[in-house]
């Protein structure tokens, strides 16, 4: 996973990024700076933001699940606008949660994850200025622990 797309979305630097993806995702989950971030994003306008963040979803999403289910031969249901917008919410309301969210992720192969992360970065690139930047930032910190050295 390219470091400077984590760092730039997340807003720390590109050795703080290599210092979590060094580590388990276990030790992701229990590291302090890790915490710190998940506990610092603004859940008030996630909230509010997040039929913003479905409509881009709804608009660009279909398109990207479909190629990467078919280069990659995967035959799973995939992404949703409801998935990646409810669950994301839902997940960093309970933090003690997260890691059954890697749990969930496991069985996608490394290069479906390598090239869908940017791709639905760039689709919340697509919301409106705002909360734009926080939805990039939170999907991008559920998604570090994904890269991690297991």
């Amino acid at each position: 996973m390219d470091m400077e797309i984590l760092a730039g979305c997340i807003g720390i630097s590109t050795e703080d990024v290599e210092v979590l993806l060094n580590q388990s995702s276990t030790e992701i989950y229990q590291n302090t700076f890790y915490q710190n971030l998940i506990a610092g994003l603004d859940y008030k306008l996630l909230g509010k933001t997040l039929q913003d963040a479905r409509a881009v979803y709804d608009t660009y999403l279909p398109d990207l699940a479909i190629h990467l289910r078919d280069v990659y031969h995967l035959s799973n249901r995939g992404m949703t606008s409801l998935t990646l917008g409810n669950w994301l919410l839902g997940f960093l309301h309970n933090p003690n949660t997260l890691s059954k969210l890697y749990e969930m992720h496991r069985h996608i192969p490394m290069d479906v994850l390598e090239e869908g992360l940017p791709a639905v970065l760039d689709i919340l690139g697509q919301m409106p200025p705002t909360g734009r930047t926080e939805w990039q930032k939170a999907m991008a910190l559920l998604s570090l622990p994904f890269f991690a050295q297991e």
